[in-house]
C-alpha cells in the first residue's frame, strides 16, 4: 500500500485493475508497461512508476504529473489503529508555513482533515479518511 503523497491516497487493485485515490476521486490506472502506468479519465496525465526494491529492500513509487518534479513514495504497512488511539490526534492543527489551519476528526472510526482556512481563503475541501 502506498500512502499520502501530496494529493496522492492509497494504490489499490479492485476487479482485475489498479486504482489510485487522487484529489478525492477514485481513477483507474492504464498499463503502460509491467511496472507504469496512466491515470484514465483525468484532464492531466499521471504517470506512476513502481521502481524494484533497492538495497534497503523498499519498493519505492515515482509519481510524475508533467507540471512538478517527479516526487517518490516508499510502501508502508498499514496500520489500524483503534478509535482511542485516533482521538488523540482529533484537534485543530495550525502551519505557519502554510498559513493553514486543519481540522483532525473522528469519523466512522478514521480520522479525517478538514482544511479550515489557507492563506486567508475560507475553504471547506475535506480529506480523508486516513487509516
Amino acid at each position: 500500500m502506498i500512502r499520502k503523497l501530496e494529493t496522492f491516497g492509497e494504490v489499490s487493485l479492485s476487479a482485475g485493475k489498479l486504482w489510485v485515490e487522487f484529489e478525492e476521486s477514485l481513477l483507474e490506472l492504464r498499463p503502460l508497461s509491467p511496472t507504469e502506468f496512466q491515470t484514465v479519465g483525468y484532464p492531466m496525465d499521471v504517470h506512476l512508476k513502481f521502481d524494484p526494491a533497492h538495497g534497503d529492500g523498499h519498493r519505492r513509487l515515482i509519481v510524475d504529473n508533467w507540471s512538478q518534479l517527479p516526487a517518490a513514495a516508499e510502501k508502508i504497512a498499514e496500520t489500524k489503529p483503534g478509535r482511542g488511539e485516533l482521538t488523540t490526534y482529533a484537534g485543530d492543527y495550525w502551519s505557519d508555513e502554510l498559513r493553514a489551519t486543519y481540522r483532525l476528526t473522528i469519523k466512522d472510526d478514521k480520522l479525517w482533515m478538514k482544511e479550515l482556512n489557507r492563506r486567508g481563503w475560507s475553504c471547506s475541501r475535506g480529506h480523508g479518511p486516513f487509516r
